[in-house]
């Protein structure tokens, strides 16, 4: 994954090492923590459902109480963005992932 991500009470963490995904990051700054109990938080997720729904599967609203626990997201990375990534040029598809999953089950 290209921007890992974390969402832990009312907060959720990006980090984007090539400052290529995350509005407002810069590579000496390459991560960006979104406090959900405010509102320019709430408005920045609910700005991008695509990339802040994944976090709410187990329970964690983002809209502002506290979430008993953390949650992860770790994209996979299209065809598309291996391409032109700077950290790895392989791509992850469902069915590798699938494939990967059956064989460490």
């Amino acid at each position: 994954t290209d921007v890992p991500m974390f969402a832990s009470g009312s907060k959720v963490v990006m980090f984007d090492p090539q400052a290529s995904f995350v509005p407002g990051i810069n590579p000496a700054n390459p991560g960006k923590m979104v406090d959900c109990s405010r509102e320019n938080g709430r408005k920045l997720v609910n700005s991008l459902p695509h990339v802040f729904d994944p976090l709410k599967v187990f329970g964690c609203k983002l809209e502002g109480e506290e979430f008993n626990g953390t949650t992860f997201r770790f994209a996979l990375r299209t065809e598309e963005q291996a391409k032109v990534s700077r950290l790895s040029r392989q791509n992850h598809t469902i069915e590798k992932m699938r494939m990967l999953l059956n064989q460490m089950a």
